[in-house]
C-alpha cells in the first residue's frame, strides 16, 4: 500500500508440501489482477482472473477474464449495468452479461435484464372508470420488465 492508494499485496504461503504465491495488484485505476500459483518451483503456470472497470455517464461497464494453464482459452466475461432515474416513478434499468468460453463467436452465452417503470395519463374518458377503483388517480403506472438469454451453443 502507498500512502492512500493500493497498488499490490504479495503474499506467499508455505506448507509442508508447496509453496503458494498469491498477489493482487492494480496496475491502473480501473484494472485488478489476482494472481495464484499453487506450486512454486513446479511446472504450473498460475491462473490469474482480471478485472477492468469504467464508470459511464449513466453507469458501469465491467469486463474480466480468467485464465489457467487447463483452460484452451481464458474465460471472459462482459457487464454493462445502466440506470435512468428521472424520479420515483420514472426509471430505467439495463444490464446486459456476456461469457465467453471458447474463441468461437457462436458459443457466446448472453443475457439482458431490462426493467421500465413509468407514470402516464389516461384520457379523460377512461378516468371515471380509474375513480372509482384506485384511490390516487394520478398514480396510473406502466411497468415493463424483459428478460432475455441466448446461447447457440452446438
Amino acid at each position: 500500500v502507498e500512502g492512500e492508494t493500493f497498488r499490490a499485496l504479495r503474499s506467499t504461503v508455505i506448507q509442508p508440501k508447496r509453496t503458494i504465491n498469491i498477489a493482487i495488484l492494480r496496475p491502473t485505476n480501473n484494472k485488478y489482477a489476482l494472481s495464484v500459483q499453487p506450486n512454486v518451483g513446479g511446472r504450473r503456470q498460475p491462473t490469474v482472473a482480471e478485472m477492468t472497470y469504467q464508470k459511464t455517464i449513466d453507469g458501469y461497464h465491467w469486463e474480466g477474464s480468467i485464465s489457467d494453464q487447463a483452460l484452451i482459452t481464458p474465460l471472459q466475461a462482459k457487464i454493462i449495468y445502466k440506470k435512468d432515474e428521472k424520479d420515483k416513478n420514472n426509471y430505467r434499468l439495463d444490464l446486459q452479461t456476456e461469457f465467453i468460453y471458447s474463441n468461437q463467436p457462436d458459443k457466446l452465452f448472453a443475457n439482458s435484464f431490462h426493467l421500465h417503470r413509468s407514470t402516464f395519463v389516461l384520457p379523460e374518458q377512461n378516468k371515471r372508470i380509474v375513480v372509482r377503483n384506485v384511490k390516487n388517480v394520478n398514480d396510473n403506472v406502466r411497468f415493463v420488465i424483459e428478460l432475455k438469454s441466448t446461447h447457440q451453443a452446438r
